[in-house]
């Protein structure tokens, strides 16, 4: 037990700093609040500091189940969790002017962030459906209170509520789902249930039954079409620095939770030919839908954060095609390049919300296009910040975001079986999305850049200087998202030397348990052969 509470310190370091930053509001002073996002922000990278002392331990090199196998631990969950609190550490950041301007301040606010993080660490670190549960109501109810945190605004309250209902719903659906799973397999841990599923050579309507409602549950979540209805209105109502977090890090944690599931748990060899192949072709008509519904509805939009908010439901159909290529084909490479492309992801879209928290300032809480107008002449560096997450969201080399897409599509071709296209054409499909999408990015920048500012009679003030934290934001931002372009070389082998250092990574997906890694399941020590008793 001590030694489960040693490795996922980094965890509960997250909440505990929650819990100081509610204790310092309540005790500090008026003054003080001042300073509530920068802690929060080194709270989130000291918990990325402590990730990094346990980086490289040899009982880490592999998956170590936790708690009896309620949680795993390894290199490639280190690696998840040390991108949600860089994401939690440049919310903060945002944050700290945002809240302060807008009037919102207060401690729960950052502690709100952290438990939300918390919960999608837990999220992306379980093995099992009551883990993954919990992980994943602990950041659902933090982050539908950070959508309404803004309580004089009409708009967050009217986002918090709409993302509560269809949040539930979809919760309900995951409870349903894990229900006919133990139904089928009399088991809720991810091995055990693949365990299961591997020793039937039929299987009944439950599982058929606990995929589809599983699928649809997941599918809220990280705002796939049908299922995306919430995702504008929310975007465009919560305040920028909790968009941020709702754009980059529920989605992360829902995909990682998400392909660890159908990966581990259900993966394609166990759930039989025919069942298996009716999910496929509903998630992946899912993708295409998303892909193209995200990026058609993006170029009618006004409003900045509606279109990054539709921005965000065609890059799920981006993610789902590398959940899908592990569900057939799981493998290093595919793992590595999805974490890849949340990390690329992640940067491009918190440059951009970095720059729209500063631009709404003294003003509603949404923006439109005329609102960054001319922004290249009254604060530069800020449309370079906004430019680059835009090309980077694009997918235009160098950026970032341009290797991101070519990783994860590489790796989606490598993973398709034999004689089979399914993912070629989702390939394809998303190609021609990305084509389309860079007409509304490369809008923002010809506004920010080529169009004159607007100033009408009852125009908003100006917003005033960004702070130092603010600052601090665009610059990590904007750095992160060159650095990777530049030498995107670097950047994909510490992704896939994460993948790569758990060798039996597909083992760990496909065999049954007695297969696994030694250091998930012990192996048995070599006995000498009995001798055949004399006659």
């Amino acid at each position: 037990m001590l030694h489960d509470l040693f490795v996922t310190f980094p965890i509960w370091f997250v909440a505990i700093i929650g819990c100081f930053l509610l204790l310092l509001d309540t005790f500090g002073d008026e003054g003080s609040r001042r300073y509530l996002g920068p802690l929060s922000a080194g709270g989130a990278l000291a918990a990325v500091g402590v990730i990094w002392l346990l980086w490289g331990r040899a009982d880490l090199a592999f998956e170590t189940p936790m708690f009896r196998g309620m949680m795993v631990m390894g290199n490639l969950e280190l690696a998840a969790c040390s991108l949600l609190l860089i994401i939690a550490a440049v919310v903060s950041l945002m944050a700290s002017d945002h809240a302060e301007e807008q009037g919102f301040a207060h401690g729960e606010l950052y502690a709100l962030v952290h438990f939300a993080v918390f919960g999608m660490m837990v999220m992306a670190t379980a093995t099992h459906f009551a883990t993954l549960f919990v992980g994943l109501e602990i950041m659902s109810i933090a982050v539908y209170i950070l959508a309404a945190v803004k309580r004089t605004s009409p708009l967050s309250a009217e986002s918090g509520l709409k993302y509560f209902l269809l949040g539930a719903f979809s919760s309900g659906i995951l409870l349903y789902g894990a229900a006919f799973i133990y139904g089928e397999t009399a088991a809720l841990e991810y091995n055990a249930i693949r365990e299961a599923l591997a020793a039937k050579t039929e299987h009944t309507g439950y599982l058929g039954l606990g995929l589809a409602m599983l699928g649809v549950a997941f599918a809220f979540k990280i705002a796939l079409v049908p299922f995306h209805m919430w995702t504008p209105d929310v975007y465009e109502g919560a305040p920028p620095p909790v968009t941020a977090l709702m754009a980059t890090g529920v989605k992360a944690a829902a995909v990682v939770a998400m392909a660890r599931f159908f990966g581990a748990a259900l993966p394609g060899t166990v759930v039989g030919a025919e069942l298996d192949r009716d999910f496929l072709n509903a998630m992946s008509l899912f993708a295409i839908l998303t892909v193209l519904v995200g990026n058609t509805v993006a170029l009618h939009q006004t409003s900045l954060k509606r279109m990054l908010g539709y921005s965000s439901i065609a890059h799920a159909g981006y993610l789902v095609i590398g959940v899908l290529a592990l569900h057939i084909a799981p493998s290093s490479s595919g793992l590595g390049a999805l974490i890849f492309y949340l990390f690329t992801y992640a940067l491009a879209n918190l440059a951009v919300f970095a720059v729209l928290s500063w631009i709404v300032r003294g003003r509603d809480e949404d923006a439109t296009f005329d609102s960054i107008a001319g922004l290249a002449k009254t604060r530069p560096f800020a449309a370079v910040v906004l430019g680059l997450g835009m090309l980077s969201l694009a997918g235009v080399p160098p950026t970032a975001g341009f290797f991101g897409k070519l990783e994860l599509f590489r790796a989606a071709l490598d993973a398709e079986p034999d004689g089979s296209r399914r993912l070629l054409y989702l390939v394809i499909v998303a190609m021609l999305g990305s084509v389309v999408s860079v007409y509304y990015y490369l809008r923002v920048i010809v506004y920010a850049y080529f169009k004159e500012p607007v100033v009408a009679a009852d125009a908003a003030p100006a917003a005033p200087a960004p702070g130092r934290p603010l600052m601090a934001a665009w610059v990590i931002a904007a750095i992160g998202i060159v650095y990777v372009g530049m030498f995107p070389g670097r950047a994909v082998r510490v992704s896939q030397g994460v993948a790569d250092n758990r060798p039996a990574v597909v083992s760990t997906f496909t065999a049954p348990p007695a297969n696994t890694p030694a250091l998930v399941r012990p192996a048995a020590p070599a006995q000498p052969p009995v001798p055949a008793p004399a006659h």
